[in-house]
């Protein structure tokens, strides 16, 4: 009889140790090149499940990568050239007007004259309107109008305020307040539209539907 390969030997002796000695003597009669095919199919059988198991771990990771490289949720229709929506349309200028001088009138402030105009288009594309207004007041109403014009509309601002004061026996005072009123970017701007500055009765609606200022 021919004498099997050294890990075959062992392998038998360790089969035999494990069945008590029973069945080995039938396993030795196939012979050595009987028993190193069945141990090569063994093998085998084991590789190819191990290949499969690597194969499906393998589509699982390339699954998961491709679901993290997946793009998150498109930003709003709406938001333009990346800015959040968080500004107002432009349309709602000239409801933002009225409301000014709502809040005056309900305040007993009178706006005596104002200036009204574009501002220069800024990096993001918001469009920027300055309401200039001309107010004759003391400081204590003063503060309490643009307490309550900054609490009604989030996206106005003070840009500029000056008082002036004729001489100390005058309550009233001559005050000088810029507001900018911040919207969304315009979708379609009108060509060849440039800032202008107007004047007109704070009472005359315009044609074009934007308030005038006084």
């Amino acid at each position: 009889m021919m004498r099997g390969p050294a890990f075959v030997t062992t392998a038998l002796g360790r089969l035999g140790r494990l069945g008590g000695g029973v069945g080995l003597a039938p396993l030795r009669a196939l012979g050595w090149p009987v028993l190193c095919g069945l141990g090569l199919l063994l093998v085998g059988a084991l590789l190819l499940g191990l290949s499969q198991q690597l194969r499906l771990q393998k589509n699982t990771l390339q699954l998961e990568l491709r679901q993290a490289q997946k793009p998150g949720p498109k930003a709003a229709a709406s938001a333009v050239r990346g800015v959040p929506v968080i500004f107002p349309p432009s349309s709602d200028y000239t409801a933002d007007l009225a409301q000014i001088f709502d809040i005056a009138k309900s305040q007993g402030i009178v706006l005596a004259s104002g200036d009204y105009r574009d501002a220069d288009p800024t990096a993001l594309g918001l469009d920027t309107r300055l309401v200039d207004l001309r107010i004759n007041e003391n400081y204590g109403t003063l503060k309490e109008f643009l307490a309550s014009v900054l609490n009604a509309m989030p996206h106005a601002a003070v840009q500029e305020l000056r008082i002036e004061r004729k001489d100390g026996t005058t309550v009233k005072h001559q005050v000088f307040l810029k507001l900018a009123l911040v919207y969304s970017p315009r979708t379609a701007p009108a060509q060849g539209a440039q800032a202008t500055a107007r004047k007109t009765p704070a009472s005359a609606p315009e044609a074009g539907g934007t308030k005038g200022m006084p």
